[in-house]
């Protein structure tokens, strides 16, 4: 072999080769990245939504079993109010564990809907307030007109 027609034995990238590869890199990344966090947002939006609908059925559930042990009857007060029915918060901290949240359950009103011809009716959750981990709050409002509720955040 002739000393001029050296082989190059070095195996590797050139820096062109490496600069073309990263402003690759780079441009998918710009495109990516922005539709990822709205995936992000949906995300928690759905989490917390989750947490709302726990938190109802968390809160009617223990009405049920207060109802079924004879804590509370049909007759008498036609709303139950939960930060001051029960002083000690036994109440918030029993529906905070069954609706297994990591929020906080701040208060929650039952109101006895009436039957018209009768002496009872029954409790629905008419207010429920939750905060979310991240610290923003919600308010669950019940309206008996249109018997649906809606979760608003907290301002």
């Amino acid at each position: 072999m002739a000393k001029g027609l050296k082989r190059n034995s070095r195996k590797g990238f050139t820096l062109v080769e490496l600069l073309v590869v990263l402003v690759i890199l780079a441009i998918l990344a710009a495109a990516i990245i922005p539709s990822m966090m709205g995936f992000i947002d949906r995300a928690k939006q759905e989490s917390v939504a989750a947490e709302q609908r726990s938190v109802l059925l968390a809160a009617q559930v223990e009405l049920n079993e207060l109802y079924g042990k004879g804590s509370i009857h049909l007759t008498g007060t036609d709303q139950l109010v939960t930060d001051d029915w029960d002083k000690r918060g036994e109440l918030l901290k029993s529906i905070q564990k069954t609706a297994d949240v990591p929020g906080r359950v701040t208060k929650v009103v039952y109101t006895k809907n009436a039957v018209e011809g009768k002496n009872d009716g029954h409790w629905t959750v008419t207010e429920a307030r939750y905060t979310a981990k991240d610290g923003r709050a919600y308010v669950y409002t019940y309206d008996a007109d249109s018997r649906s509720g809606a979760w608003t955040a907290d301002h």
